[in-house]
């Protein structure tokens, strides 16, 4: 199964009088997703699924990706949001039928926890906004090897 991670991109900051939930991307926020997954789509890689956090930053994000990939599905997901445990999303993606090539949109720390849970390491993971792991996981168990990383910096280069 081809795993791609996806933290939202950059983000108003947090504030009084607005809620963490309702935070949305900022424009450079948008032009660094869609620099990223454009570039996944030049390189033919495609997921076939988007499973996202319900957290607006997390939406917009997905929406810039599905708009990318425009066969692909998106499912809300509460297994991606901040404080969830890694493990469920894992055994949210098992109960799928044939999950091939899934992206994962989420948040920090948690997707940083989730690339450790999926390789079966404790790993210390630098996961820039907007940024895109890929790793690569047998459906048998969750120890993945990783793949490669693309920073929205790393997708302006050409």
């Amino acid at each position: 199964m081809e795993l791609y991670l996806l933290r939202h991109g950059k983000a108003e900051p947090r504030g009084p009088g607005k809620r963490d939930s309702e935070r949305r991307l900022t424009p450079d926020g948008k032009r660094g997703v869609r620099r990223t997954v454009s570039l996944l789509r030049k390189a033919k890689i495609e997921p076939e699924r988007i499973f996202t956090s319900s957290l607006r930053r997390a939406q917009e994000t997905t929406a810039i990706a599905a708009e990318v990939f425009a066969d692909c599905s998106t499912v809300i997901t509460k297994s991606l949001e901040p404080s969830a445990d890694p493990a469920a999303i894992w055994t949210e993606l098992l109960s799928q039928p044939n999950p091939a090539r899934v992206m994962l949109v989420g948040h920090e720390p948690h997707l940083s926890q989730l690339v450790s849970f999926l390789l079966g390491v404790p790993a210390q993971v630098n996961f820039r906004k907007g940024a895109i792991i890929s790793i690569e996981a047998s459906k048998d168990h969750p120890q993945g090897t990783l793949q490669w990383m693309i920073t929205p910096r790393l997708a302006r280069i050409r």
